[in-house]
């Protein structure tokens, strides 16, 4: 991060912040508690802020620099070395007092594996009858290490009798206490997601080499994971396989279960598909003789835009009083046409600003039958519901559903199958004394497009409607899929795009733009780069291209890139195309088109049948299609050139397109 001259925030600005600083900087609870008031700094300013503080030469100030240096890593390590820097040359020393020697006590996790979801309490012994304990949430899914606690002055008295009172919880060692939380990191590191506050503690954990060995750590999840029924174990393994938890997979599999196939055919790699997506798995039928279970199930999944059907058989064994699979054959896999797809069927919502976030989540708090299901990138997804989630209930069950909530950033969606059930919480948000929200709309959606939603991938509910009003067989290759990154590291997200084979253009002087092309054989567009200041933005054509892109892109650059959601750009590749951009760059309109027409004429689509424009105008059949999707794309040109005044391409630059490919030149 550079440190620019001549700009900061006022001194006076600063002064309760700095006070803050010194009052908190002296015990990592303390610590803890900053980086609480720390987070609520909107992102974009944290670094103006740091830069600014170095005008105060309070030892306390300097111990804030190498708590940002620690917690954020390189996200914030230049402007912290600056401020270090600075201070020390004013004669500053670090305030902070050498930490006490500690050795491990004791370490217990809940028995709660199979939900991937497990609490930690890690006590290390500081002093006479004085423990440390570490504490942990974490998660096998998205959300990673959720939450971090720490009691720096623990009784090793109330230690025990805490532990006595929770005796669903089982001891652990320390290897086995560090490997979890290595297992649950991974996920923040796959999904670029953030980790709980405390790093700077909690650091050593990540990287202790924990030595465990395969059948080891199967010992250790089955220890974790209470004794599950035959519905209760494969509910688990559609959970493990949804999140891609292939740890705990593993773990419930019979030592056998490879030595019966061959990898590559094995039905595990239907779960593990590049943009597949389950909606819904359950059980259908379950035979039980002695210690051997045959149990039918069933899964509704999305694959490239697409809805499957598929039917498996599992084989469980029954040892030692446990059940684990045995063996997976797939039944059934068929697409489910539109007319007999059940998440065609519609369900209303309404869409509200959010005026006051912090009122309306006590607010809902105080529901009864409200259950946190799962936190998005910028908010949570809460559901009304007649029942407790039990694990014996199948995946992605509507049954019991009454409403679903999200707060989506500035957003919160009510979504309802009944329009009867908004009238409970509007009127519990009228009742406030003053108002929480703002209404937006109310809208109808499909169920696959509140699923979309609900997956958090979305910035807004607007993106997710445009979607949702496109044919997705006749509109796949045009919708233009953008997804935003926090950068950590600028210059090693900058290597790796000069790296990459990029067309490249200068935006500014802080942001540039570079476009990947596909093979040589057919040289048309393979993803947009855009990156500026503290900020970057991946694009491409369809779910497949963006699932291909990312992988490409992300591979090595985890620790580098926060992942912060998705929207579609309404005028796609062209959305770029400013009057003063093209003024500045006027060779740049003439490649996207070049580009885009080859992505175009060599795309596969469902309105032409599977066919690629080439292959459809070969044929008098394909062409007649090919002829009324370009009347489709001439009619809806036009429509957008009458409302923006914008246009993409013209009709007869894909005429020309298909010409030269009849010529051989493309």
């Amino acid at each position: 991060m550079k440190t620019p001259k001549n700009r900061g925030i006022p001194k006076n600005m600063l002064k309760n912040l700095v006070q803050d600083v010194k009052k908190l900087m002296i015990t990592n609870e303390g610590k803890l508690f900053f980086l609480e008031i720390f987070e609520e700094i909107p992102p974009e300013t944290r670094g103006l802020v740091i830069e600014s503080l170095v005008v105060f030469h309070d030892p306390e100030i300097l111990d804030f620099f190498y708590l940002i240096k620690q917690e954020y890593g390189k996200e914030y390590e230049e402007a912290c070395n600056y401020g270090i820097k600075k201070i020390t040359f004013a004669g500053a020393q670090s305030g902070a007092v050498a930490p006490a020697e500690k050795y491990f006590y004791k370490a217990y996790a809940t028995c709660s594996r199979h939900t991937g979801k497990i609490t930690i309490d890690v006590a290390w012994h500081t002093a006479k009858d004085v423990l440390q304990v570490d504490g942990f949430y974490l998660t096998c899914n998205s959300e990673g290490i959720h939450s971090f606690f720490l009691a720096e002055r623990m009784s090793i008295r109330d230690y025990e009798k805490d532990r006595k009172q929770l005796p669903d919880m089982m001891e652990i060692s320390y290897e086995e206490t560090c490997f979890l939380i290595q297992e649950s990191f991974r996920f923040n590191t796959l999904h670029m997601t953030r980790p709980a506050l405390g790093r700077f503690i909690y650091q050593d954990y990540l990287t202790v080499k924990h030595g465990l060995k395969k059948q080891e750590i199967k010992k250790l999840l089955l220890n974790i994971t209470p004794r599950q029924s035959p519905r209760q174990l494969i509910n688990s393994f559609f959970y493990a396989m949804k999140n891609q938890d292939l740890h705990f997979v593993l773990s419930i599999l019979e030592p056998d279960f490879w030595k019966m196939r061959d990898r590559k055919t094995c039905p595990l790699k239907d779960f593990l598909q590049p943009g597949t997506f389950t909606l819904e798995a359950q059980v259908n039928e379950m035979e039980i003789r002695n210690d051997r279970a045959d149990v039918n199930a069933y899964i509704i999944r999305i694959r490239d835009r697409e809805v499957y059907y598929c039917d498996y058989g599992f084989v469980l064994q029954k040892n030692k009083l446990t059940w684990s699979i045995k063996s997976i054959v797939r039944k059934k896999n068929e697409k489910i046409t539109p007319e007999f797809n059940p998440f065609t069927q519609e369900v209303s919502c309404r869409a509200y600003n959010i005026l006051d976030l912090d009122e309306l989540l006590s607010l809902l708090e105080q529901e009864d039958n409200i259950r946190g299901m799962e936190e998005l990138p910028y908010g949570i997804h809460m559901r009304y519901s007649l029942f407790e989630d039990t694990w014996g209930r199948n995946l992605a069950s509507l049954s019991g559903l009454v409403v679903d909530l999200v707060i989506n950033g500035n957003e919160f969606v009510i979504i309802a199958e009944d329009p009867k059930h908004f009238c409970y919480f509007e009127n519990l948000l009228k009742n406030e004394m003053r108002p929480l929200v703002a209404f937006q709309g109310a809208y109808k959606l499909s169920l696959f497009s509140i699923y979309n939603y609900l997956g958090g991938h979305y910035l807004s509910l607007e993106d997710l409607l445009h979607e949702d009003h496109n044919n997705p067989g006749f509109e796949e290759y045009m919708r233009f899929l953008t997804v935003h990154y926090l950068v950590k590291d600028h210059d090693a997200v900058k290597a790796k795009l000069e790296d990459m084979n990029h067309i490249r253009f200068s935006l500014s002087a802080t942001t540039k733009l570079y476009y990947q092309k596909e093979s040589q054989q057919h040289p048309g567009f393979m993803a947009e780069f855009i990156i500026g200041d503290g900020w970057l933005t991946l694009s491409a054509f369809g779910e497949k291209d963006l699932v291909i892109a990312r992988k490409s892109f992300e591979k090595g650059m985890h620790e580098y890139l926060e992942f912060e959601g998705l929207e579609i750009k309404n005028n796609g590749i062209f959305e770029i195309l400013t009057p003063d951009l093209k003024k500045r760059n006027p060779e740049l309109e003439p490649v996207l088109k070049e580009m885009y027409l080859n992505k175009w004429i060599h795309s596969r689509m469902a309105f032409l049948e599977g066919m690629t424009p080439s292959e459809a105008s070969e044929s008098e059949a394909g062409s007649r299609l090919l002829w009324t999707m370009l009347k489709k794309i001439r009619d809806q040109e036009d429509k957008k050139r009458k409302r923006s005044g914008k246009h993409k391409i013209y009709i007869n630059e894909y005429l020309g397109k298909l010409e030269q490919k009849k010529q051989g030149k493309c």
